[in-house]
């Protein structure tokens, strides 16, 4: 797979509208598709493609939301910005998920998946929105440099 194509890949996998996935089924999916798709020219002992979990308030924007995501971050091989395939779960902050101290945690391989699973799985974050509709639900496709 292209890196520059990870996203028309993922929406493909996944099967469903945004709108309509959760946490627990969207990130599921995107820990599948690391451990089933490779991308050119990104190889993994190099930390060239890992994953990223992540959570916490984002209070950079308005609303104010909570937010889980994960992102697949590519660093071809002779390209100077990785890429960031992100899935982002939008929440409305309650007090409960507003007492949740932001944090991430990385997967520099796929062999590394079932230890980052069960960190998500039992990560505060994740179970208090795992099966939860979101507000929003976001896959972007970005460069970062």
């Amino acid at each position: 797979m292209k890196a520059a194509e990870s996203d028309t890949v993922l929406r493909k996998r996944l099967g469903q509208p945004l709108v309509q996935l959760t946490a627990a089924d969207g990130i599921a999916a995107m820990c599948s598709f690391y451990a089933d798709e490779r991308a050119e020219g990104a190889v993994i002992e190099n930390d060239r493609d890992m994953l990223l979990y992540q959570w916490g308030i984002d209070s950079f924007n308005t609303p104010e939301t909570f937010q889980v995501s994960i992102t697949r971050q590519i660093n071809v091989l002779g390209e100077s910005q990785p890429y960031q395939l992100a899935l982002i779960f939008s929440y409305q902050p309650t007090d409960l998920l507003r007492k949740i101290d932001s944090g991430n945690q990385w997967c520099r391989s796929p062999a590394d998946l079932p230890t980052f699973r069960r960190f998500i799985d039992a990560s505060q974050a994740f179970k208090s929105v795992a099966d939860a509709k979101a507000n929003q639900v976001e896959l972007q496709l970005n460069r970062r440099g």
